[in-house]
């Protein structure tokens, strides 16, 4: 599932999108439950976006040039406020560079955004590919 929040014409609205199977494939959902207030804007929450990179990767297959493409359009956005947008640019580029999670890539950019100086992890692949140091 992708979860969102959206602005909608005086109205904060969560956005809750699904992937569902259906006889012709796996076909998007989006419900919008209406909230009290807005400002024109769809706000998507960081864990948001790693859904819909899990969405995206996992059941329609796209490559990671394809997701990052996605990713890149939807920071661009004018309508969309993505939270903690500067970090999943950061995580954007550490992804392209190599062969990291784009997940782990940004809990890394995540982790040095608030100041840390190290991401400790039990993956290899973490360690590895995001600049993450392996716990032995």
């Amino acid at each position: 599932a992708w979860n969102g929040v959206r602005h909608e014409r005086g109205t904060l609205s969560a956005i809750v999108w699904n992937a569902v199977r259906h006889h012709s494939g796996i076909l998007p959902v989006i419900s919008v439950e209406s909230c009290p207030r807005s400002r024109g804007i769809c706000i998507v929450s960081i864990v948001s976006v790693i859904e819909l990179y899990w969405v995206l990767t996992s059941c329609y297959a796209l490559s990671n040039l394809q997701v990052k493409q996605a990713l890149e359009a939807l920071l661009r956005t004018k309508q969309i406020l993505v939270d903690r947008a500067d970090q999943v640019m950061r995580a954007l580029r550490v992804f392209a560079d190599g062969k990291a999670d784009f997940a782990d890539c940004l809990i890394e950019r995540t982790a040095a955004g608030a100041g840390c100086t190290g991401t400790m992890t039990f993956d290899t692949g973490a360690a590895k590919h995001a600049g993450m140091t392996l716990i032995a």
